[in-house]
């Protein structure tokens, strides 16, 4: 099937007016997905994932009244991640180095593919990993993507956070700067 999302900012103090929107496409045993950013910080590298969650976080989650929405805070809306958008899509893992950065304008256009027996295979593999952000599902859970949440972080390293953003290690690239929720897309909407 086919899915969209629209993407809307985050933390507009740091992150500019942040808008977007995203397009997964599951045709057979093959996996398209696209996101498209505008406006956001230039020359960043920005995470994107898909969050197990099914609603996006909004600055009312700020806990700690420091008046950003930061990471876990957002998490806690979210939920984990369950796939990264980066370079490959194949693994969790594997890509989660290399992200899309945005050219002068604060613009990108991300499009990666993938097998989707490939991605549902490692979705269910054990995880290697339980002290990180990133989640497995099990072997009886469904997998859907719709009501997912795509999130995408960063801002500049010279922006000033206050030392309350977390996680303390990698605030500047971990802050949320767009949220939106995943939906299908009913035949003849397109």
């Amino acid at each position: 099937g086919n899915y969209e999302v629209t993407l809307t900012g985050l933390n507009s103090q740091a992150g500019g007016n942040v808008s977007g929107d995203g397009m997964i496409s599951i045709q057979g045993d093959e996996v398209v997905m696209r996101i498209n950013l505008n406006n956001a910080p230039a020359f960043v590298e920005h995470e994107q994932h898909i969050h197990l969650g099914s609603a996006c976080p909004t600055i009312s989650n700020d806990d700690n009244n420091d008046g950003f929405l930061d990471a876990v805070e957002a998490a806690n809306v979210s939920g984990k991640v369950i796939i990264p958008l980066d370079a490959d899509l194949d693994s969790q893992e594997s890509g989660m180095t290399t992200y899309p950065r945005a050219n002068s304008l604060g613009n990108y256009r991300w499009t990666e593919r993938t097998s989707l027996s490939f991605l549902t295979s490692d979705l269910r593999a054990p995880d290697t990993n339980v002290e990180d952000d990133v989640v497995k599902i099990s072997s009886d859970q469904e997998f859907t993507l719709e009501g997912r949440v795509v999130e995408v972080h960063g801002v500049s390293p010279i922006v000033e956070l206050p030392e309350t953003v977390q996680p303390a290690h990698d605030r500047h690239a971990k802050l949320p700067i767009a949220c939106g929720l995943i939906r299908r897309v009913v035949a003849g909407e397109l």
